[in-house]
């Protein structure tokens, strides 16, 4: 978006959050749209905390006329919402008001939604409560991931926010209130990453699907304590033939079949505790496993 940004708009500055650690190796760098606006020779803010007041006279001092939000991170406070004369817009990748918060893609995923999308808004001191500009949904397909969505959603992002600066440049932007029963997209924590046995496979393949690439999905073999992080799933499409849930019924070049409460999953890629990421094929050719089981904690 920032792309597209840089050019047909000129630009002020880039605000992001701060370099943090991250990887295995825990070391320290910088946001992504920090590289590319390097890249660009476009100056960069990165404040602890963007409602400061000298980081909002420092924002106030370049004079925007409108500012973009996407994926920040925190709430914009009143003397910031009010700086640009043209106000304060934000692109949300979920169908507002569905899925507020910080991991709406997740979410949709996780409810196992046919169809997502792209909200514009105009900001208020709400979460993702504003006025709509501009909503555009896609398809979600049954193999969609966490990572495949967001990409389609960042294409369709970009296409939206070109819209948007068109329309605020004609003068011909229109607002509505967001309509419907909002729901919450809050963050996952490791605890939501268990997987539960007992559920039907179509629950659990998609929560397999919203934790890939990031957190990953938990399961405990043989009831070992340490945990194999299931990355890629598919329905088979097979009864559990009367199997209680967690136990393995059969295996293949394709994967590791497991039971659940309601019908069969495939388990295609997997990651065993400190190791690498390989094929459920792979997996079971070093393995024996008969049963997984649930446990309290990851």
């Amino acid at each position: 978006m920032l792309e597209l940004a840089i050019r047909e708009e000129h630009v002020a500055a880039v605000v992001t959050q701060p370099d943090r650690p991250s990887g295995r190796k825990r070391q320290v760098n910088p946001p992504p749209v920090k590289v590319l606006a390097t890249e660009k020779n476009i100056k960069i803010l990165q404040p602890q905390n963007v409602s400061h007041p000298d980081v909002i006279k420092k924002i106030g001092n370049l004079k925007p006329d409108l500012i973009v939000v996407v994926a920040y991170g925190a709430i914009l406070k009143p003397p910031l919402l009010e700086l640009p004369p043209l106000g304060c817009i934000n692109i949300h990748p979920s169908l507002l008001p569905r899925h507020r918060g910080p991991c709406p893609i997740e979410w949709t995923l996780r409810k196992g939604e046919k169809t997502g999308g792209i909200t514009c808004i105009y900001m208020d001191e709400g979460m993702d409560t504003g006025d709509i500009i501009i909503q555009r949904e896609l398809d979600i397909s049954v193999s969609d991931t966490t990572g495949s969505l967001r990409e389609k959603l960042s294409r369709l992002g970009a296409e939206v926010l070109a819209e948007t600066f068109n329309r605020i440049k004609k003068g011909k932007v229109s607002r509505k209130p967001q309509k419907g029963n909002p729901t919450y997209a809050p963050m996952l924590e490791k605890k939501d990453c268990l997987i539960d046995w007992s559920k039907p496979a179509p629950s659990i393949h998609n929560l397999v699907r919203a934790l890939n690439p990031h957190l990953g999905a938990r399961a405990y073999p043989n009831g070992q304590s340490k945990k194999l992080i299931i990355w890629e799933t598919e329905l088979s499409g097979e009864g559990n033939k009367g199997a209680a849930p967690g136990v393995v019924t059969g295996t293949s070049e394709d994967g590791i079949t497991i039971s659940t409460g309601e019908g069969c999953l495939l388990l295609r890629s997997v990651q065993p505790e400190g190791s690498k990421i390989q094929t459920g094929a792979e997996y079971i050719r070093g393995h024996n496993i008969e049963k997984f089981t649930l446990r309290a904690c990851c």
